[in-house]
């Protein structure tokens, strides 16, 4: 891992890492069962290792942060791609995660209100917010990574240390 993600890592661990939403769902759906990551559509973009690094990451933290904003987006995209048949199980797996994460909530008419917003749109206004002097972002956004980075938010962009070794 490259020093400057091991010492935002460090300096984060015991305030928390707010996760973006397709992270949030590969890290959902692969501790549901891992081989789906690879057959969901949705998931195209990543791979079983990409669980795995997460898997590895996520427990490095005190607190794992989401907002409902991000949840709703998890769900969604989730449900659409689980197949119907796994759905209850999933679900059960899914309700057992959000049990575990410190969700904060941001009225939507505040972030309707925000500068990013007009940009990036609800689930990543609700990142800056919650995040902001408080949060490590991990996110593959590069648009909200870079959005971060230019306001002062801590933020790590998964495709950064997808491919080092741990």
């Amino acid at each position: 891992m490259n020093a400057y993600a091991a010492m935002l890592i460090q300096e984060y661990r015991q305030r928390g890492l707010l996760v973006d939403a397709n992270l949030l769902l590969v890290y959902i759906i692969g501790s549901f069962d891992r081989n789906l990551i690879s057959k969901l559509s949705r998931l195209e973009d990543y791979t079983e290792e990409d669980y795995d690094l997460l898997a590895r990451l996520l427990p490095l933290f005190s607190a794992i942060v989401t907002t409902p904003h991000i949840l709703t987006e998890v769900s969604n995209l989730s449900t659409t791609a689980v197949w119907k048949n796994l759905h209850f199980d999933y679900l059960t797996v899914f309700a057992a995660s959000i049990d575990v994460l410190a969700e904060e909530y941001v009225p939507s008419k505040d972030l309707a209100k925000m500068t990013i917003f007009t940009r990036l749109a609800l689930a990543d206004s609700s990142i800056e917010r919650v995040a902001r002097d408080t949060y490590l972002v991990l996110t593959d956004d590069l648009n909200l990574a870079n959005h971060l980075e230019v306001e002062g938010i801590a933020v790590i962009n998964f495709n950064h240390i997808r491919e080092l070794a741990w």
